[in-house]
């Protein structure tokens, strides 16, 4: 038996500077939503260029994935173990994945980091390492 530490929600929103989002236009026509929209991100960057640029520094975030029923809590709740932490859907991770590099090191100021900080503070609680110096000398990195 392996035991269950506990639950991380994963992909819980998703968060992201203003000027790395894109902008679509329905069509003149109304469309119905068959994504025939028009791609406008230049020309909306442009407008919040000149009439608000503070807003280029702002983060903005979408709950991608709403919860149903009572989401990740209620199912920690119903298996009585802790939620560990709530990760974004963040582009960083995804990128230091494929380019095998520490996303924490890479991304320090990346939506996800602190989570997976929590998490992994967290799981060092559960699991405290015997002698932390000696498993940091036995670490091989896996290329």
């Amino acid at each position: 038996k392996v035991p269950v530490l506990g639950l991380v929600e994963n992909m819980a929103s998703f968060k992201d500077l203003l000027p790395n989002l894109q902008f679509f236009r329905k069509p003149s026509d109304g469309g119905d939503g068959d994504g025939g929209e028009e791609e406008c991100t230049a020309e909306i960057l442009t407008k919040i260029q000149t009439h608000l640029p503070e807003l280029l520094q702002c983060t903005v975030g979408a709950n991608v994935f709403p919860p149903s029923g009572g989401g990740p809590t209620a199912m920690a709740q119903q298996y009585n173990i802790p939620l560990l932490a709530s990760l974004p859907l963040d582009p960083n991770l995804l990128k230091s994945c494929d380019e095998g590099l520490c996303f924490v090191d890479e991304f320090p100021n990346s939506s996800g980091v602190y989570a997976m900080n929590v998490i992994a503070d967290k799981l060092l609680e559960f699991c405290p390492p015997d002698d932390e110096e000696e498993l940091e000398e036995d670490i091989e990195p896996v290329i």
